[in-house]
Formats: structure tokens, C-alpha cells, sequence
């Protein structure tokens, strides 16, 4: 499965849509908050998971999503309740009392990719910087592209 992964557009609208675009292939969209209402004007072609970001006031959805996609559980979450930006220690602790394979998170607006104890953490950077990421999941395993729209 081909999962485009989305954070922080604030926005950004223009630069989501380009994105979007580019990448007519994927079966999934995972949106990592702080933008959400700029999903509310796109054509709900493609499953997408989305989550609370700490500027999506008023918003309705969770801060933290579970995903099983071939046999992988996925965590989708913005980062801001695991204090992202000074570490990903307690990222990485969840994470790993849930059994994640991978961890997705934004927040930080800074693309980011480890691989520590079996888990993979991702962060996008943001759309609103025109950056973004691409993670093939099968099950022979986890690739995960760190994009940027040129």
C-alpha cells in the first residue's frame, strides 16, 4: 500500500493540491494535523486518516490514530502531547508499549526519519514548507520517502 503522508498545511491549500496531484497513485492519505479544514474543500477521492493538531481548534477528531496495514500497526498522532520538539523519547516509548512499527508525527515543520528498536519514526515536515512523504508499506516491509515539491 502506497500511504502519502501529509502534516501542518496551515493553509496552505495551493501546495496541498500540487501535492495531492503529483501523486495520483496512492491508496491512502494519513494527514497529521494542523490544517484540517484545508481538507474540507478536497474531493474525498482517496481514504483518509486525519488527526488533531494543536491549531485545529474546535476540531472534532483525535489526537492519536491506530492503523493495521499488512500486518504493521501504524500510529498516526501531530506530536505536540509527546513534546516532538525537544525529543522523541516519548514518542518512541508509545510507540513501543503499542507495538507500532511506525510512528508518524508532525509538529516540528522539520522532515525527519529513525529507525530505533524495530520502529520507524517519520515526521514529513510540513506542506507548508513543501514537504512531505511517501511510506510503501507490504509485507516484506516499510519504505519511506522524505518528498519535497520542487
Amino acid at each position: 500500500m502506497r500511504i502519502l503522508v501529509l502534516s501542518d498545511s496551515h493553509g496552505h491549500f495551493y501546495e496541498l493540491m500540487k501535492i495531492i496531484d503529483r501523486h495520483r497513485d496512492i491508496n491512502k492519505i494519513i494527514f497529521l494535523g494542523d490544517g484540517e479544514r484545508d481538507f474540507d474543500l478536497l474531493k474525498k477521492e482517496k481514504e483518509i486518516l486525519m488527526v488533531k493538531g494543536n491549531c485545529d481548534f474546535g476540531s472534532q477528531l483525535r489526537t492519536i490514530e491506530l492503523d493495521r496495514i499488512e500486518d504493521n500497526l501504524i500510529m498516526a498522532c501531530h506530536g505536540h502531547t509527546f513534546e516532538v520538539k525537544y525529543s522523541n523519547s516519548l514518542l518512541l516509548r508509545r510507540a513501543g508499549e503499542l507495538g507500532v512499527r511506525l510512528a508518524l508525527y508532525g509538529h516540528t515543520h522539520v522532515q525527519s526519519l529513525e529507525y530505533t528498536d524495530g520502529i520507524y519514526l517519520f515526521n514529513p515536515g510540513a506542506v507548508a514548507n513543501g514537504q512531505y512523504g511517501i511510506a510503501d508499506i507490504t509485507k516484506d516491509g516499510i519504505v519511506i520517502s522524505e518528498m519535497i515539491i520542487d
